[in-house]
């Protein structure tokens, strides 16, 4: 049986009370195993007099069960949680990670950890409703995508935040070094090229997550191959003084026949966050692209969208772990759940609701994002 299961076998963790797309995200981050154990652990210096006056248990504690009225005692704490002066949503995160891997004993990897049987995040969505005013309406359906973005800028800044804070002022500090970016962390190689003598110039831009265009199907098939292809193909650009604001020659030859653009990635990160882009303008509407995506469950090679390395790098895979999917036709409506696998079995996770899933049905899902973490790393992580 799953290590993931309790005696009866139900799954140890499901989220109320939280929003669809935040118990979707909140899943599939809490199934990032380097990002869950920095948190797991997490303790910030301005927050740890609130954190001690209130515990993480009693906290924890407060499971709020659907369609149950919220409790004095639940409001009570929510009040107190979301005043602005001690929110802090990497505080928020650590506490509901505890609470979510803090229940009856079970084992992950080779350390033991305890895991609540249901957790509402009614804590860390009142932090996020404080802090990121996009989210301030709790109970409305917002974007899963625009919201792992924010709370991940968010707790990025946080983590800086504290660096500087505790940090001697005569001593550098990496300023990128945080868990966020070792996690998430990639960049883009935006190459300009001029059509006439070839010369390029590479600007270099930082990525948490990869928006992957879903291209128009001439075939019954899209595949995620085809998403990142359409990607990194090489486009025009309408304005070349992109290149040089005053003028639209070319800085090499002088030439004004134009340029093109084209990406690829120059550096991959551990975990990579795919985002397919389900939502698009057309005729002042917000539409939902309904197509379903093949996507490889492991095995993903990324190695020929990367930059230019003279033939010599090495084969990039990476292995899926989560994917929150979007429900519904509408770009304003519908409903987020999310896939995770762990121990080798996949779970369906649909707010307080999970049941085992079969790899079929993660592949029929029409996914929103994909979370594949390096193959590399988790063979590494087996053999210690």
């Amino acid at each position: 049986m799953s290590t993931l299961v309790d005696n009866f076998g139900r799954y140890k963790q499901p989220l109320s009370r939280g929003g669809s797309y935040n118990n979707a995200v909140i899943q599939a981050l809490s199934h990032t195993t380097p990002l869950r154990e920095y948190f797991l652990h997490f303790t910030s210096s301005s927050n740890s007099a609130a954190a001690s006056s209130s515990s993480t248990e009693e906290v924890a504690a407060v499971t709020l069960q659907p369609n149950r009225p919220r409790t004095r005692r639940a409001a009570r704490l929510e009040k107190k949680l979301n005043a602005p002066s001690d929110a802090n949503l990497c505080t928020e995160f650590s506490k509901l990670l505890r609470s979510m891997w803090g229940g009856e004993g079970i084992e992950v990897g080779t350390r033991s950890r305890r895991m609540a049987s249901v957790v509402s995040p009614h804590a860390f969505a009142g932090a996020v409703a404080t802090l990121l005013p996009l989210f301030q309406e709790r109970y409305e359906q917002q974007d899963a995508q625009e919201f792992l973005r924010c709370a991940l800028e968010r707790m990025q800044h946080e983590l800086i935040e504290e660096m500087l804070k505790n940090s001697p002022s005569n001593i550098d500090i990496d300023l990128e070094d945080t868990i966020i970016n070792r996690v998430f962390g990639g960049v883009l190689w935006n190459k300009i090229s001029c059509l006439s003598c070839l010369e390029y110039t590479i600007k270099p831009d930082p990525f948490l997550d990869l928006s992957l265009v879903i291209p128009t199907p001439t075939t019954p098939t899209v595949t995620l191959e085809d998403c990142l292809d359409l990607f990194s193909s090489s486009e025009d650009l309408e304005s070349p003084s992109l290149l040089s604001p005053e003028s639209r020659t070319c800085y090499s030859c002088g030439s004004e026949s134009g340029f093109s653009k084209d990406i690829k990635i120059g550096e991959l990160p551990t975990i990579l966050c795919v985002h397919l882009k389900r939502f698009r303008w057309k005729a002042d509407r917000k539409q939902k692209v309904d197509t379903l995506v093949r996507f490889p469950l492991d095995g993903l090679d990324m190695t020929r969208w990367l930059g230019d390395t003279g033939g010599t790098a090495e084969r990039k895979l990476y292995e899926l772990y989560a994917v929150v999917v979007h429900q519904g036709s509408g770009a304003n409506s519908g409903h987020y759940s999310a896939f995770v696998k762990s121990a080798d079995e996949w779970w369906c996770l649909n707010d307080e609701r999970a049941a085992r899933a079969k790899p079929e049905q993660v592949q029929r899902a029409k996914a929103y994002l994909l979370f594949y973490r390096q193959q590399e790393g988790v063979q590494e992580e087996a053999e210690s």
